[in-house]
């Protein structure tokens, strides 16, 4: 069994070292759940009238990064530090949270 949830990162620069930024989100063992949860984040962060450029979103081998989505985009938005934020659909063999 599973625990899926949502990380964030950011670099200022897109080839940087991404850090892991101090975001928490909810965590379920439904992976449909989390797709759609992963799928609002992404949304959020890239509509147009944000300013922000998503550069892409992608299926992720399942390898021991136990990462299964990405979505990368470029922060032009005035309220948040410009550079490069990715969000990751991340799982878990035990509850990253608890």
């Amino acid at each position: 069994m599973y625990y899926y949830c949502i990380g964030y990162l950011y670099s200022e620069t897109r080839n940087g070292i991404f850090h892991h930024l101090p975001v928490s989100s909810q965590v379920t063992n439904d992976l449909e759940t989390a797709k759609k949860w992963f799928e609002d984040a992404v949304r959020v962060h890239t509509d147009s009238w944000r300013g922000n450029e998503l550069l892409y979103v992608k299926d992720r081998k399942l390898d021991y990064m136990c990462m299964i989505k990405e979505a990368l985009f470029e922060c032009n938005e005035a309220a948040y530090q410009k550079g490069f934020y990715s969000i990751e659909l991340q799982c878990y063999t035990h509850n990253p949270f608890a």
